[in-house]
């Protein structure tokens, strides 16, 4: 047996993103670097079926076909790193709650854009680049829109976000920019805030929720064409999903789940403090949910607990299917 002259450490990789300013064109370095976990950047090639048989009834080699790159990612949640929200959906309004006493403080609302009546980015995820040192490669994706978040908030853990994206092309053997500087004020699951049809509860265990713009990624007939996706665009309604792991059996929850009746989710964790009262904090607010499934639990010589599913729907009160809130010291999301 051969001995291996290398050892490749998965560990040794880094991702980062930014917006483009041409959409599709990509840029010479990103500025937003994730604090990761794990990470994939493919291109997914996709060979091409010969169905001829010269007459013999032999079957010929297939030829290169067109990529479909995406990506995926998990990372941990930080207070400063609103951004992969705008990405995904599209729209942000950023305020000073208090200009006058609290100047560093800044309140960043990001809602779908597909919903709102004056559209940022065509009523679609923000186009951006990808840069990727993927330890025995280097990568670069342009194009790139996400296509869903996962939030995963656990007691005892870090906060977690899973990302998926499709992009438009996959380079490798790239020549990437400088290594953009990491945040630092990560979002613990200590001080986590939940209210279910308004009331706060304290008998969660865990919950996650998923949004997903259900993005589809084409190729088009095109002149000189070299087997890439030229769209990347909405092919269905927004989905947003989730679960909810309670500490005991919620009997109140069972009601509302053999009743179908709608009830709001807002779900906030609080970070450092900033200025006199205002703390960081990252706020979902999904204004109208109904339970799915759960709430089943098998009885035994044990507590009772219960798991539920559910899922987010538009709500006509609101016009919104889902806010995102983060109060920071960023100026702005956009970049």
């Amino acid at each position: 047996m051969t001995n291996p002259t290398t050892n490749i450490l998965g560990a040794k990789h880094w991702v980062g993103l930014s917006p483009e300013v041409t959409p599709g064109t990509p840029l010479a370095a990103v500025l937003n670097l994730f604090v990761d976990e794990s990470l994939e950047m493919n291109a997914n090639p996709t060979p091409i079926k010969r169905k001829s048989y010269l007459g013999t009834g032999v079957e010929l080699p297939s030829r290169a076909g067109w990529i479909k790159p995406t990506g995926k990612v998990s990372v941990e949640a930080m207070a400063s790193q609103p951004h992969p929200w705008y990405w995904l959906l599209g729209h942000v309004t950023s305020t000073q709650p208090a200009v006058s006493t609290d100047p560093t403080v800044y309140l960043h609302t990001i809602t779908d854009d597909a919903l709102e009546a004056t559209p940022q980015n065509g009523g679609d995820s923000v186009s951006l680049t990808a840069q990727g040192n993927l330890v025995f490669d280097q990568a670069t994706q342009p194009g790139v829109k996400l296509s869903k978040i996962k939030l995963i908030v656990t007691p005892g853990e870090v906060a977690k976000l899973e990302i998926e994206w499709m992009a438009l092309n996959h380079t490798p053997g790239a020549t990437l920019g400088t290594m953009p500087a990491a945040v630092t004020d990560v979002l613990v699951c200590t001080s986590v805030g939940i209210k279910v049809a308004g009331s706060s509860v304290l008998n969660v265990d865990s919950l996650d929720y998923e949004y997903t713009v259900n993005h589809e990624q084409l190729p088009t007939l095109i002149a000189g064409g070299t087997g890439t996706p030229q769209v990347i665009r909405r092919k269905d309604p927004a989905k947003g999903t989730g679960s909810i792991k309670w500490l005991d059996f919620p009997v109140t929850q069972l009601a509302a789940f053999l009743a179908q009746t709608p009830f709001s989710l807002v779900v906030e964790l609080d970070g450092a403090n900033i200025s006199h009262s205002y703390n960081k904090f990252l706020r979902l607010t999904l204004p109208a949910c109904q339970y799915t499934g759960g709430l089943t639990p098998q009885l035994g010589a044990s507590v009772v607990t219960g798991d539920a599913n559910f899922e987010s729907f538009f709500d006509t009160t609101t016009s919104q299917q889902i806010k995102v809130e983060a109060q920071n010291t960023l100026v702005t999301i956009t970049t």
